[in-house]
């Protein structure tokens, strides 16, 4: 197994919700050809819905539903997609229960919905989870509570990697969640990362594409030392 071969690499990036269907694809088919990720993690991605296959990677998506008349949905809002080669071990969802409003429109928005998997890589299993952080006071609250327990309720020393748009910065992050858990935390502005029981080898801003945040590439590594033959 080479150097490249051991290094998990993700591409976390939020499309935003008024970019067009073409235009993100698009840009997806480009870094993956150019980057050649084991894993992308969506944020603002219901649009995107059904329009993810034939890039070379397992989708895990759920359709968007409104739970209330009026209201955004957000079983959609993120999504994974898992290289073909890699083996998953488990397809997971996280749903609160608080509705917000946005900060912008106003709108009404269902309760966030979180996506995780675990996948088998470099002879390891890894938690790999997705969010996306609610606006209000008792929205990001359960929120951050719930992150934070998802990070506790893992297995002993299994890699764990958490990426999302966190609608704060880092020093927030750290103290709200990552310090409660000691994970690390790394990324740019409010499009962070939080891990544990691996290491951030290298991160890049690969810039916004068609979005309004920019993607980000998190090439991670587990802390124990692998045989190579």
């Amino acid at each position: 197994m080479t150097v490249r071969d051991s290094i998990l690499r993700i591409i976390a990036w939020n499309v935003y919700i008024g970019s067009a269907v073409k235009a993100v694809r698009a840009q997806l088919k480009n870094w993956i050809r150019q980057y050649k990720p084991e894993i992308i993690a969506l944020m603002e991605a219901s649009k995107m819905y059904g329009d993810l296959e034939g890039l070379g990677y397992e989708i895990v998506h759920l359709k968007p539903r409104p739970l209330r008349k009026g209201s955004q949905p957000a079983q959609g809002d993120v999504a994974l997609m898992i290289r073909n080669d890699i083996p998953i071990k488990g397809r997971y969802t996280l749903r609160l229960k608080k509705f917000w409003k946005g900060p912008k429109h106003g709108w009404v928005q269902d309760p966030k919905v979180y996506r995780w998997v675990k996948i088998k890589w470099d002879g390891v299993v890894w938690k790999i989870g997705v969010a996306h952080s609610p606006f209000g006071d008792a929205a990001r609250k359960e929120s951050n509570n719930a992150l934070v327990n998802w990070f506790r309720h893992t297995v002993l020393r299994r890699p764990i990697v958490l990426v999302l748009d966190a609608n704060m910065l880092q020093a927030a992050m750290e103290k709200l969640i990552a310090d409660k858990v000691d994970a690390d935390v790394s990324g740019h502005h409010i499009d962070l990362i939080a891990y544990k029981n691996c290491t951030l080898i290298h991160e890049k801003n690969l810039g916004k594409g068609v979005s309004d945040h920019p993607a980000m590439q998190y090439d991670m590594r587990t802390k124990r030392r692998r045989r190579v033959a």
